[in-house]
This record gives C-alpha cells, structure tokens and sequence, in this order.
C-alpha cells in the first residue's frame, strides 16, 4: 500500500502510475497520483454487504434483465435444495414457478420488478431434486 500526506495534513491511500517520456529536453518522468481512499471504502462495504447477503438464511437470488439467474446464496441452496452450479446461468423463468398472487407469471413479473417494483410473495423453483440427487425440470 502506498501512503500520501493529504493537504488537511492526513495520510490517505493512494495509488501512483508513472510513465517514462522521451523529450526534446531530455527523458522525463511523469507521475499521476490518485487519492483511493474513498474507492477502497466503497469496496470494504460491498464485500461486508456480499458476505451478509452469502450468510443470511434468507434465499438471496439476483437475476439480470433477461430473466438469468446470476447469483444464488447459501440461503436459497437451503431453501429451495439447489447449489449455485445448479441455477446460476439458467433463465428464472425456466427453473422457477413465479406466480404472483394474482396469478401473473414470470415473463409478466419481470417488467415490473425491472421497474422498480417491490415485490414480496416467496417463489419456489420448478426444477425437482430427485432421490438420486440430480436435478429434473
């Protein structure tokens, strides 16, 4: 790690890039020096948040705007029976039954939750573990 004096007379992170430049006058250095003390806060805080969202007993499952699953916690392997290898990278509509409490299925939900909208009915996958272990949609 790498330390400068910041002009408020505290020592913040901060990372150096130099480059080595041929000039008329003779070869130069230069050096770009930013201040990451804010940036490396930012990621100390998400990995806090990542490793809450990876403990929780609470099934955790993001999914991107296509309806792709692209995460799945230890909660919703406890939940639901499935590992991350499992589901991460199938479409939710495909190994999910997602039915709203008026009866909407997936593709009508996504819209609405790629809204904004917070929804709060619990789903469960369609993808059965059979007694060997393996999965069947």
């Amino acid at each position: 790690m790498l330390y400068a004096l910041h002009r408020s007379g505290r020592l913040v992170q901060v990372e150096m890039t130099m480059a080595f430049v041929d000039s008329p006058a003779g070869p130069r250095f230069t050096a770009l020096i930013r201040n990451v003390a804010d940036r490396k806060a930012v990621e100390r805080r998400s990995a806090q948040l990542a490793q809450a969202v990876q403990s929780t007993r609470d099934a955790v499952i993001t999914f991107d705007r296509t309806g792709t699953i692209t995460s799945w916690n230890a909660g919703a392997e406890m939940v639901y029976g499935h590992t991350a290898d499992e589901m991460v990278g199938y479409s939710h509509a495909d190994r999910t039954e997602e039915t709203g409490a008026d009866g909407e299925q997936t593709d009508q939900l996504l819209p609405r939750l790629l809204a904004g909208e917070y929804l709060t009915r619990a789903r469960s996958p369609a993808a059965a573990r059979t007694a060997a272990g393996s999965m069947s949609t």
